[in-house]
């Protein structure tokens, strides 16, 4: 299964993505700042295959 990247600021929708993309099946990495979701791309490079992630101006 591909492993999913999700990063979001706020602690709640972080939560609620991560569950609903766990209970398809997936294997998801959560990173609350993109510090965190750069380091952990690093980290897993090999193996992820989409990220998600929340910009606003």
């Amino acid at each position: 299964m591909p492993v999913i990247v999700v990063m979001d600021d706020d602690a709640g929708t972080l939560m609620l993505v991560t569950q609903v993309l766990k209970k398809d099946g997936y294997d998801v990495l959560a990173a609350e700042n993109g510090v965190k979701e750069l380091a952990l791309i690093c980290e897993h490079k090999p193996t992820w295959s989409s990220v998600m992630c929340k910009c606003q101006k």
